[in-house]
């Protein structure tokens, strides 16, 4: 998944090149993104993966777009405690084949660090 318009980066943790988050600063995280996009318009499940570059995180969430339809968003969110230096990605899944759409106003990935 690409996310290639950079927005506001207080911190230069995020690479549009690879549209990966990396914590310079250890702490907690929320961690929330949205996708819109279009399908085939075959009954599927679409899914949204936020996963970190270590094995201890990965949370997915599911959306089920009816046979017919042909767009869809979904949006996820997760609190993440992470350690400088890892990384963060998301990964969409449109598995009978489809298309992310909606620029960078609607498609977007956040990241933000909760003060500690």
């Amino acid at each position: 998944m690409t996310f290639d318009s950079e927005i506001l980066d207080l911190e230069g943790e995020y690479d549009p090149a690879t549209s990966t988050f990396t914590s310079t600063t250890g702490g907690v995280y929320e961690v929330a993104t949205t996708v819109t996009g279009t399908t085939d318009g075959t009954a599927q499940t679409v899914t949204l993966t936020i996963s970190t570059d270590s094995t201890d995180f990965t949370s997915v969430h599911s959306l089920d777009v009816a046979a017919g339809a042909t767009t869809f968003s979904i949006d996820h969110n997760a609190i993440i405690e992470l350690d400088p230096g890892q990384t963060v990605q998301i990964v969409i899944n449109i598995p009978g084949g489809g298309t992310v759409t909606g620029g960078s106003a609607i498609t977007h990935f956040e990241a933000a660090r909760f003060p500690s």
